[in-house]
């Protein structure tokens, strides 16, 4: 059974009637202070002056932006188990909003951008209902004036969200000493901690630059004296990016950075039960583009969010850091997730995700020095950590690192088909960009792989084996071969390398499928197969696409079929042609679970707001009896992978 829906009443919008089991979340920016719900949303170092000028729909923007999140954090996500295909983990909001802007905020194209771009971002279904708001105040209303203004004339060459992390540490320090450049920095404030240790390296930045020419920007919000139920907050990123366009407009720029580096961007799964919303998508290829093209719209000319470092692994980012004379600040900055935790202890928990990545980069880099380890809770190789998540992660950690560095690019893009999800919001060729993205991840694995061997080898006396604490990373490495978890399909020589073979390939990719017009079905590996209405919907798309295959078009080249024009050929409403597309996904998805498969909801049949439907320019169309042959019991075929999505 689905998790039922959270209806959020925002700004004061009066009870509605519930729908079944909805559930109801009441959030307000204009609350007084102490009020269930309230909304502190506060902004320093602006004017009054400065945003007198601002158009109502970025104030809306901002609203918006504060009630996702706060929502994000108020509603529980379900089981960790992820079952059902992470059925109870991925939450259903539907918002009504009142908005200064109206006439923007209710034009399909831009709530449409405004779903995609989160749906994508946190895995949670999203419904947005506006309406006119009444008379109240601008941007100037949450503003804090008790605060130094911007530099007089000040004008920046670059908007930079800054984190207080070490990429967006490194991103800012590069703009402002490497090129010169007069930097805004904007930060989301979600704690006084994470507030000080931004204002303090904000500081150490201002000692080594010019006057005048950075500007730092906070921006907090958080919700009151309430306390939050889920820490996940996947929308935090639109958030960041909507803080981020609000001060760009200001300044008359279009264009804002989000620095991280690529293993962390693209963030492939630990292991095969990471999936759906854990695997976090904060500064995803996909969600770059997503929320470039929502605040294209929103400003009604061309906006970009950009991450200069995402060719990069983060011990390439410190090296940088390092080469402007800013290493003393690594152990200024601030990385974990667990920020609660970090706020009562003063240090890192040296057990999250952010954490293991922080602490290899800054050994992979040989820059430790800048870093004691009494910084963090957990010492990286010889703290203990008890049976549970954090053990498990560490340990997945390491053994991925393992297969990234030895696999090849065959197993590589078998292994992470969420690589295919990242291949057209690149620049460049489908082909290059793979090729890329393999050497990327395999010298990240060699990076942490390197550290690793140098931590054994400081303990490879028996002595020093024996004395090591059970619950220890090092000492789980030490009892465990890596071997053991490399799948044969990761170590497979190269096709060039190996003999000619008659059968078909078990490694084909992407999806095949193969359309049946005697019998009128959708054929699919592993048995499955779609017939009625679904062959009538992928038949209908097929011309479309073999007209790019025929004309030899990139991904994004290949022609949408318009939703009024693909209803009439079916005779059907467009209210039913969605439908008619939803259910058919839906089934294709069971079906593939049904086989031990996973297949995304945009894998066949991809949709594009403004543009209609088309099938995905990754498939491969082949004969029945060839994908046929994978139905016979007994047989064995990899894992389809999942494709990338426009």
């Amino acid at each position: 059974m689905r998790m039922p829906e959270t209806l959020v009443l925002c700004g004061g919008v009066a009870p509605q009637r519930r729908r079944g089991e909805q559930q109801v979340l009441r959030l307000d920016v204009g609350a007084r202070a102490g009020r269930p719900g309230r909304v502190n949303l506060n902004i320093d170092h602006l004017s009054a002056r400065m945003v007198e000028q601002v158009p109502d729909r970025l104030t809306d923007l901002l609203e918006i932006a504060c009630y996702v999140f706060c929502s994000d954090q108020f509603i529980r996500r379900g089981t960790l188990r992820m079952s059902k295909m992470g059925e109870d983990w991925r939450r259903r909001f539907r918002f009504v909003i009142p908005v200064r802007d109206t006439a923007c905020w209710t034009r399909d194209e831009v709530r449409g951008a405004l779903i995609r771009t989160l749906s994508f971002l946190s895995e949670d279904e999203f419904a947005f209902e506006f309406f006119p708001s009444e008379p109240k105040g601008g941007l100037q209303s949450y503003l804090d004036l008790q605060d130094e203004d911007a530099p007089a004339g000040f004008a920046p060459d670059r908007i930079v969200l800054f984190s207080g992390g070490l990429d967006s540490l490194t991103g800012a320090a590069e703009a402002l000493l490497r090129h010169d450049e007069r930097v805004a920095l904007v930060s989301h404030q979600s704690s006084h901690m994470v507030q000080s240790r931004q204002t303090e390296l904000v500081q150490h930045l201002r000692q080594r630059t010019r006057p005048r020419q950075l500007l730092h920007i906070g921006v907090g919000v958080n919700t009151g004296a309430e306390e939050a139920l889920e820490f996940t907050q996947r929308s935090r990123s639109f958030l960041f990016a909507a803080m981020g366009f609000v001060v760009a407009r200001l300044f008359g720029k279009s264009e804002i950075c989000m620095y991280e580096n690529g293993p962390v961007s693209l963030n492939l799964p630990l292991s095969e039960h990471v999936l759906g919303s854990r695997s976090t998508r904060t500064t995803h290829p996909r969600f770059i583009s997503d929320v470039s093209r929502f605040l294209t719209l929103l400003a009604e000319q061309p906006v970009s969010v950009e991450n200069p470092y995402f060719w990069m692994t983060k011990p390439d980012i410190l090296r940088r850091l390092a080469e402007v004379e800013c290493a003393e600040l690594i152990a200024r900055s601030i990385s974990c997730t667990r920020v609660r935790q970090a706020t009562r202890s003063g240090r890192h928990c040296g057990r999250c995700s952010q954490c293991l990545d922080r602490r290899f980069a800054v050994l992979a880099a040989c820059l430790e020095e800048h870093e004691p380890a009494g910084l963090y809770d957990t010492d990286l190789f010889l703290g203990e950590r008890k049976p549970g998540p954090d053990l498990t992660l560490a340990e997945a950690y390491i053994f991925t690192a393992s297969r990234l560095a030895t696999m090849t690019e065959l197993g590589f893009l078998a292994r992470y088909g969420q690589v295919y999800r990242a291949l057209p919001y690149l620049d460049g060729t489908a082909d290059e960009n793979a090729t890329r993205l393999h050497l990327l991840h395999a010298r990240h694995g060699k990076e942490v792989l390197a550290v690793v061997d140098r931590e054994l080898a400081k303990h490879a006396s028996l002595d020093a084996i024996l004395s090591l604490p059970a619950g220890s990373l090092l000492s789980m490495i030490q009892s465990r071969p890596t071997q053991s978890f490399l799948d044969p399909i990761e170590s497979e020589p190269a096709a060039s390398e190996q003999p000619p073979s008659t059968m078909p390939s078990e490694l084909e990719w992407p999806i095949r499928l193969a359309l049946d017009e005697v019998g009128k079905r959708i054929v699919f590996p592993y048995g499955i197969v779609l017939s009625g209405a679904s062959y009538g919907l992928v038949a209908a798309l097929l011309p479309a696409f073999q007209e790019g295959q025929t004309e030899n078009c990139q991904a994004e080249q290949y022609r949408y079929v318009p939703s009024p024009k693909l209803a009439r050929s079916l005779d059907i409403e467009e209210q039913t042609l969605r439908r008619r597309i939803t259910r058919m996904k839906k089934d294709l998805e069971l079906k593939f679970a049904a086989a031990h498969r996973r297949v995304a909801m945009d894998d066949v049949v991809q949709n594009k707001v403004g543009k209609g439907y088309r099938l995905n320019p990754f498939l491969t169309l082949t004969s029945p009896a060839l994908l046929e042959q994978t139905a016979r019991p007994g047989h064995s075929a990899p894992a389809p992978m999942s494709q990338p999505t426009q």
